[in-house]
């Protein structure tokens, strides 16, 4: 693009055009701006890696730790994004499934966790 640029306008026509991008106010504006596209890839990101060892993890692996972790996350991403607000009953079904299938082992901590997080 260089090269076509450069034999389409010459080198003077690429300063000026450089120049114009960088003193253009709406640069300076957006560029110090944290958007909110970005902070909702962040947590979901988050979100994911916090999941996996809370889902896929044996059960005696899994830490109340890890499952407070989780509804933080997703506190913060419906916080940041409001369209994740259906999550939080889905990931409870997901829980409430998981403790079933394991024989309800453990007692309910995990869920009560998730819930005082996520609601916080």
């Amino acid at each position: 693009m260089v090269l076509v640029g450069r034999r389409l306008a010459g080198p003077d026509r690429r300063l000026v055009a450089g120049a114009v991008v960088a003193l253009d106010p709406l640069q300076f504006a957006l560029s110090g701006t944290l958007l909110g596209e970005t902070l909702t890839t962040l947590t979901m990101v988050g979100l994911a890696a916090a999941a996996v060892p809370v889902f896929v993890r044996a059960p005696r692996d899994v830490r109340i730790a890890h499952v407070a972790l989780l509804g933080a996350l997703l506190a913060v991403a419906t916080m940041v994004r409001p369209t994740t607000y259906y999550l939080p009953p889905i990931v409870v079904v997901l829980l409430v499934a998981r403790l079933w299938r394991t024989g309800w082992r453990t007692d309910g901590r995990a869920v009560v966790a998730f819930r005082c997080r996520s609601c916080s």
